[in-house]
């Protein structure tokens, strides 16, 4: 099952992310997590062009957690846009929360699929209701 969230990134965000996000990286097996991914990479792209196309200032991606990781590689908290404001240090904060928030829903949906603590004292009575008792009609 692959897990996902969706984060709205600024314009200039986008752009950091077309910088730094690569379609490929070599040995990429050898990598759990590559900091390269051709899907990402695809998103980021579609999405400036949605911006550009539309006069938007910000998108929409579905994010999942190798995404995030990505990014967390290869985006520099130092990073600032060509007007010198600082984008690198927002953004990563944004994949912070979103992997916080997978975490999150999976503690959800792990925890509403346990049964819930059994009470024994309830059970025992119930039973001991139900049982007929030896010499007592």
């Amino acid at each position: 099952m692959k897990r996902s969230v969706f984060v709205l990134f600024s314009l200039d965000e986008l752009w950091l992310l077309q910088s730094v996000i690569r379609h490929e990286i070599a040995q990429r097996e050898q990598w759990k997590f590559p900091p390269a991914d051709r899907d990402l990479n695809d998103k980021v792209a579609e999405a400036i062009i949605f911006c550009e196309d539309h006069s938007e200032k910000e998108a929409s991606l579905e994010v999942t957690q190798g995404d995030l990781y990505a990014i967390d590689y290869c985006v520099q908290a130092s990073a600032k846009n060509a007007a010198g404001q600082l984008v690198g240090k927002p953004l990563l904060l944004k994949s912070f929360r979103a992997r916080r928030q997978m975490e999150d829903e999976l503690f959800l949906v792990s925890s509403t699929t346990e049964e819930p603590p059994i009470d024994w004292q309830t059970k025992f009575a119930e039973f001991n209701a139900r049982k007929p008792r030896r010499g007592k009609p």
